[in-house]
C-alpha cells in the first residue's frame, strides 16, 4: 500500500503501512535506533532490579518453567510480567484501530500511551520503594513496566523495508542469517538484502548498547526511567505529520 492511500480501505493493509518506520517517521533510521535502544535500556534495568525481563518474555517464559521445577522462586513476578506484555500488545492494536477508524495519523497517540505508563511505572518505583514486601514491590512495577514494552512492540515492525522488532531479538538475528545468506548467493538483490540485513544488525546493536547503559545506571533507576521518557519524546516528536490530524 502506497504512503498516501485511504485508510479506509482495509485494515491489513493499513496494519502493514503503519507498522513500517518509514511510513510512521520522518527518520525511520533513527526510530529504530531508539527505540531498540530504549527497549535494551528497560530489559537490562528490569532484569538487574526485577530478576525478570520486561520486554524479552522468551526469558521470561524459562523464568517460569524453572519456577515450576522449584529453581526460580520468583517465577510469579516472571509471570505477571508476561500478562503485562500481553496486555500492552492488545491496547496498543486497539488504539491503532480506533486511531485509523478516526482517519487520524499513527503512531502518535501509541507513543503518548507509553510515555503515560512509563510515567505510571516511574511514581510506582518511587511510591513502592519503602515497601518492606519485595516480591509485591516487583510484582507490581514488572506488570506496569511491560504493559510499556508490550506497547513499545507494536510500534513497528519494518524500517526501510527490512523487517525488525523493537523490543525482542531473536527473529531479527536469524533475521540477519537469512538475509546474509541471500547476499551471498544472489549477486542480482545484494542492494536489497544488504539493506535488510544492515537494518537487522544496527537493531540488535542498539538493543545490546541500551542494555548495556542500563546496566550502568542499574542502580539509578530515576535516571532510567527520566532517559526512556526523553527518548520517547524524541519519537514522538519525529513521528511524520499529520501527527494527529487528517491522513492525506
Amino acid at each position: 500500500m502506497s504512503r498516501g492511500s485511504n485508510p479506509g480501505q482495509g485494515s491489513d493493509s493499513d496494519d502493514r503501512r503503519w507498522q513500517d518506520a518509514e511510513s510512521e517517521f520522518r527518520y525511520p533510521v533513527l526510530a529504530l535506533v531508539l527505540a531498540t535502544g530504549v527497549a535494551g535500556f528497560a530489559d537490562a534495568f528490569s532484569l538487574l532490579t526485577y530478576g525478570v525481563f520486561t520486554a524479552n518474555q522468551s526469558g521470561n517464559l524459562i523464568h517460569v518453567g524453572m519456577g515450576l521445577a522449584g529453581r526460580f522462586p520468583d517465577w510469579p513476578v516472571a509471570l505477571v510480567s508476561i500478562f503485562g506484555f500481553c496486555l500492552g500488545g492488545g491496547l496498543a492494536t486497539r488504539i491503532r484501530h480506533r486511531v485509523r477508524r478516526h482517519r487520524c495519523a499513527p503512531p502518535g497517540w501509541e507513543l503518548v500511551a507509553i510515555i503515560g505508563v512509563v510515567v505510571l511505572w516511574a511514581v510506582l518505583a518511587r511510591v513502592l520503594a519503602p515497601w518492606d514486601w519485595r516480591i509485591g514491590q516487583h510484582l507490581v512495577s514488572a506488570f506496569v513496566g511491560a504493559v510499556a514494552m508490550g506497547l513499545l512492540a507494536v510500534l513497528f515492525v519494518r524500517t526501510s523495508g527490512a523487517k525488525t522488532t523493537t523490543t525482542y531479538q531473536s527473529g531479527t538475528v536469524l533475521n540477519i542469517g537469512e538475509q546474509f545468506s541471500d547476499w551471498i548467493r544472489r549477486s542480482h538483490r545484494r542492494s536489497r538484502t544488504a539493506r535488510r540485513w544492515t537494518m537487522g544488525f544496527l537493531g540488535i546493536t542498539c538493543y545490546a548498547a541500551g542494555g548495556g547503559f542500563g546496566a550502568l545506571l542499574g542502580d539509578r533507576p530515576v535516571w532510567i526511567l527520566a532517559g526512556s521518557l526523553v527518548v520517547l519524546v524524541v519519537l514522538l516528536v519525529i513521528v511524520r505529520p499529520p501527527r494527529f490530524g487528517t491522513v492525506d
